[in-house]
């Protein structure tokens, strides 16, 4: 399935940046360390490296490009992602407030479409959003909703191994750990 590799090849780059492996503070470079490690880098990956290393402003411009490819039709369903990567990238240079209304259209277009696999990540970074701009309440209903739909989607995962390695990424475990109890299922607030 193509959004597996995506996810494995994104999960790679993550961690690679996290291990302190990839040094590259620009586009090329990490290009080239993801390549060298085995991964093919799309512009989301690409992105979230960049996210992952620090190079928030690069990660943007990535980011953009997605917007930008998924608006021509290049990309589908890649639009909602994309958004939402775009503005974690808003949130690490400290513009939360312009962040929120790509959230907005992102939350509107991954619930209309059922797009279970991203809802999650966009109401998680609705609450970092909220938490950055000081509205507690806000960023709890955000992470309780993003709990809510990650729950669901694990629900669909049929193999224990894959469910268990779903559950056990750190991005899902911290997001579950962030939403209070009585979490939603990914509903807007």
């Amino acid at each position: 399935r193509p959004w597996m590799v995506r996810w494995a090849q994104t999960i790679l780059a993550r961690s690679l940046a996290c291990a302190g492996r990839l040094h590259g503070q620009d586009a090329g470079t990490l290009r080239s360390e993801i390549e060298a490690a085995g991964g093919f880098p799309s512009a989301d990956v690409l992105a979230e490296a960049l996210l992952a290393a620090g190079a928030a402003a690069d990660a943007l411009s990535e980011a953009e490009k997605n917007i930008a490819l998924s608006e021509a039709g290049e990309q589908g369903r890649g639009h909602v992602p994309a958004l939402e990567l775009k503005a974690r990238a808003l949130i690490d240079l400290g513009q939360p407030a312009e962040a929120l209304p790509l959230l907005d259209e992102a939350l509107t277009r991954a619930t209309d479409m059922g797009y279970r696999r991203v809802l999650w990540r966009v109401q998680r970074t609705r609450g970092e959003a909220y938490s950055a701009l000081g509205d507690p309440d806000a960023a709890t209903v955000s992470y309780q909703a993003a709990a809510g739909a990650l729950r669901a989607l694990a629900g669909t995962i049929a193999d224990p191994e894959l469910k268990h390695g779903f559950l056990s990424d750190p991005v899902v475990i911290s997001t579950l750990n962030a939403a209070p109890s009585g979490d939603q299922e990914g509903g807007q607030r």
